[in-house]
């Protein structure tokens, strides 16, 4: 049991890293990159709490192997985090029909790359990793 809690810890952090420099690399590029940023690493941070719900198993509130009870209802969001919503933007999950993966989308208080829409990121998320698309 010590073990998995390690790997798990292990592979948050390398989440959380990933999420980082891909921040710094969009931060570089974009017109708001300071929102961007932080929207990106808060993604990382459902991400990996995403990644631990799907390993761990369902008598401790897991998903044992799956992320289909996390849903696109406000209840789902929360099993990840408390509140839905940053000062910088809303989180949702998507509804994908399949265990394998996850997708969490984050729509931002800022302006994106188009400055008449606002900021808009999706997560993938898989057991093992993750990628980001930029939807504005």
């Amino acid at each position: 049991m010590g073990q998995q809690q390690i790997l798990f810890l292990l592979l948050g952090v390398c989440v959380l890293g990933v999420s980082i420099s891909v921040g710094l690399v969009g931060q570089q590029r974009e017109s708001d990159p300071a929102n961007e940023g932080i929207v990106l690493a808060e993604l990382g941070r459902i991400a990996s709490r995403a990644q631990e719900y799907y390993q761990s198993p369902i008598q401790s509130g897991g998903g044992e192997g799956s992320f289909l009870h996390l849903t696109a209802t406000p209840d789902g969001i929360r099993k990840l985090i408390v509140n839905p919503s940053s000062l910088y933007a809303d989180y949702f999950l998507q509804r994908t029909n399949t265990s394998r993966y996850l997708r969490i989308t984050a729509v931002g208080f800022s302006p994106g790359r188009n400055p008449s829409l606002p900021l808009c990121l999706e997560m993938t998320v898989w057991p093992e990793s993750t990628a980001v698309v930029v939807l504005n």
